[in-house]
């Protein structure tokens, strides 16, 4: 498994989003969505041997010392591992015990955006009350059966091919 680290700002939806969005279950969007939840660390020289991928469009580290010290100083921040298209639930995968695993994410790799919370709804492959309160999928195979949805039903749209992500949330006291 190549599991990475982020840092990114924390979202706790607005009365706006929730009505645009129809999210009306979400407390908080946890998610790889670059415009609900940006990375809190913007990339120096010093991080880029850090970086899970250097090619990668992901703020993704391999190291979770070093985001952690990096993200030292923001208040407002939530700190991920995620695991890029998992092949099995991951629900039970055993896992460092200061995080907890929140769900799946689909994300399309150009733009950073989520599908699932970011994109208006896409109600042929999944109504919003089907998302938990991270704005995730919780199952694999539910997870996978939409990523496949959304490129069969929404051909066109670009946001419709997407990554799936697996998530974990490290809980922060």
């Amino acid at each position: 498994m190549n599991i990475g680290f982020m840092a990114l700002e924390t979202f706790v939806p607005t009365k706006k989003y929730i009505e645009w969005s129809r999210l009306i279950q979400v407390k908080e969007v946890v998610s790889l969505d670059c415009s609900l939840c940006p990375s809190v660390i913007h990339i120096e020289d010093d991080d880029i041997e850090h970086l899970q991928q250097k090619e990668s469009y992901y703020d993704i580290f391999n190291n979770l010392d070093w985001v952690l010290q990096r993200a030292k100083d923001v208040k407002d921040k939530q700190i991920l591992a995620v695991l890029r298209e998992p092949t099995k639930e991951c629900k039970a995968i055993p896992f460092d015990s200061g995080f907890h695993f929140c769900g799946y994410d689909l994300v399309e790799d150009d733009t950073k955006i989520s599908a699932l919370t970011n994109c208006g709804g896409f109600d042929e492959a999944f109504l919003p009350s089907a998302l938990s309160k991270y704005g995730l999928i919780e199952d694999f195979v539910e997870a996978k059966k939409v990523q496949l949805s959304l490129r069969e039903k929404y051909p066109a749209d670009d946001h419709a091919y997407c990554t799936l992500w697996a998530i974990w949330k490290m809980d922060l006291v």
